[in-house]
Formats: C-alpha cells, sequence, structure tokens
C-alpha cells in the first residue's frame, strides 16, 4: 500500500492499490486511498477542462500550430504529453533550470549546464495584455542548445510584457 501511495504522489493514476478487497482495517484503508485517487482524478479533469475553455490564444500561438516556427525550427505536430506520470521517467528526478531569453547570463548557464538537465522552462509563451491573446518569442540559439542536448523543454506561460 505504501509503493501504491508513492505512485500516486507523482502522479500514476494507473496504479493498481492492494487490498480493495479484504474485509478489515487494511480493506478500509484501501477504500480510503481509492476515494482519494478518485478525488485527484477528478481535480486534475477539472482542471484541464477549466484550461482547455477558459485560455483563449490566437491560431499560431504553439509552435506546432505556426508555420514560420515550423519551418524554421524543425518543430513537428504533436501530441503533448500532459499526463502527469511523464516525468516519472527520470529516476534520479527532476534537473530544471529557467530560460530566459533576456538575461545575457542565462544562455551562458544554458550552454555550461544543459548536459546536468533533463528539463528546460524557456519563458516562450507570452500573454498579450491589449488583445487578450497568447503568442509566442522563441530564442533561436536556445532551441538549437536545447534541441541539440536533447533535453525535454517545456516553455512558460508568462504574463509580462515589456
Amino acid at each position: 500500500m505504501t509503493k501504491a501511495m508513492r505512485e500516486l504522489a507523482i502522479g500514476n493514476f494507473d496504479v493498481q492499490l492492494p487490498g480493495l478487497e479484504r474485509n478489515d482495517e487494511v480493506g478500509q484503508m484501501a477504500d480510503t486511498l481509492q476515494v482519494f485517487k478518485n478525488s485527484l482524478i477528478e481535480q486534475y479533469g477539472g482542471f484541464r477542462k477549466y484550461i482547455n475553455e477558459k485560455v483563449p490564444y490566437k491560431a499560431g500561438a504553439f509552435p506546432s500550430q505556426n508555420k514560420r516556427d515550423t519551418d524554421h525550427y524543425g518543430f513537428q505536430s504533436f501530441k503533448a504529453d500532459t499526463n502527469f506520470r511523464s516525468f516519472t521517467k527520470f529516476p534520479t528526478g527532476i534537473r530544471a533550470a529557467f530560460y530566459v531569453d533576456w538575461d545575457a547570463q542565462s544562455f551562458l548557464s544554458l550552454q555550461q549546464y544543459i548536459s546536468k538537465m533533463n528539463l528546460v522552462i524557456p519563458e516562450w509563451i507570452f500573454i498579450d495584455p491589449t488583445a487578450d491573446t497568447v503568442f509566442t518569442n522563441i530564442d533561436p540559439r536556445a532551441w538549437d542548445v536545447m534541441k541539440k542536448s536533447g533535453v525535454k523543454v517545456m516553455p512558460i506561460l508568462s504574463n509580462l510584457s515589456d
């Protein structure tokens, strides 16, 4: 049961909960854990539905939808892995770094430490407060470094603007 609880804690909602068939205190604990698991799944699904309905974006806001970025950066259309379990593939944990293109030191650090990372979080998606839309601004130098290293990239949505 402890192993199943750890799996739930990292977002593995496919974990089978042991003890559900038992009629003793362990079975009661398993039933309670099942209620907790169901609640997590429901809350996560509600959050995704809210985001999908409430966050506006304009065509081309994401790399797979923007022909110029697709041609220039070599992005391919893909189905994003939005499952929490996608980051359980890192047995040594997530070693992540933020990247911003407005700070020269950020690029130098990216080059120096990219081999030690398994995730980079670049500031490449922005909210336009005047139009209530989303747009991208991808740094080609940084993208080349990330692409060559094979590191996972998860752009951050920023509400800051010039």
